[in-house]
């Protein structure tokens, strides 16, 4: 089997305030885009008459723009996110002798979170009047999980036993930042003007 999936799709940011000397109401000429894609693939394979093996590879990846702006936030406020992921899964089912079954599982999970502002700056927070610098986000947060279970079930009459075992791996690793140039707040328009 294979299947893919898409969406593309888009909102206006409104801004409240628009400068020092006057505060309105207007739609910002960026457009805040959010694209997700899908991908899969898989096979069920008969490898003998009672053996069963199946396999899929799944790729996902959703990237957002001019992420993060609100009513008072200048367009260079943006930052870019992006999420990609690859998820794997295998198994195997299949009888040993006329009593026994097998269940074999295993997935791996790779997925990230990756941040990027459009401006590289400062920030800088005046009250009624429009936030300036950068996001002040970068880096990521890569997870890694890897899962093996392997049941074996006898059947004795009317009895069923199960015995298996289960391992389970997660990685977590984050070069993640915020605020790394700081952010510095003023008591008004005239003070952010005048550099107090």
């Amino acid at each position: 089997n294979l299947s893919w999936s898409g969406s593309n799709n888009y909102t206006s940011p409104v801004q409240i305030a628009s400068g020092s000397s006057n505060t309105e109401t207007r739609v910002l000429p960026i457009k805040q885009r959010t694209t997700t894609e899908s991908y899969t693939a898989g096979i069920d394979w008969a490898v003998t008459k009672n053996q069963t093996a199946r396999f899929s590879v799944s790729r996902y990846n959703s990237v957002s723009r001019n992420s993060g702006l609100g009513s008072f936030d200048a367009p260079e406020r943006a930052y870019t996110s992006e999420n990609p992921e690859w998820y794997v899964q295998a198994g195997h089912t299949g009888p040993i002798g006329r009593r026994m079954m097998l269940y074999n599982r295993f997935y791996y999970d790779g997925y990230s979170s990756i941040s990027s502002s459009a401006v590289e700056a400062p920030t800088y927070i005046v009250p009624d009047d429009v936030n300036r610098g950068g996001a002040q986000r970068r880096g990521s947060v890569d997870t890694t999980a890897f899962y093996y279970s392997s049941d074996l079930d006898y059947v004795l009459g009317r009895h069923s036993f199960r015995s298996g075992i289960e391992l389970q791996h997660t990685r977590f690793n984050s070069d993640s930042e915020t605020n790394y140039l700081g952010t510095y707040y003023f008591e008004s328009p005239e003070a952010f003007e005048a550099g107090q």
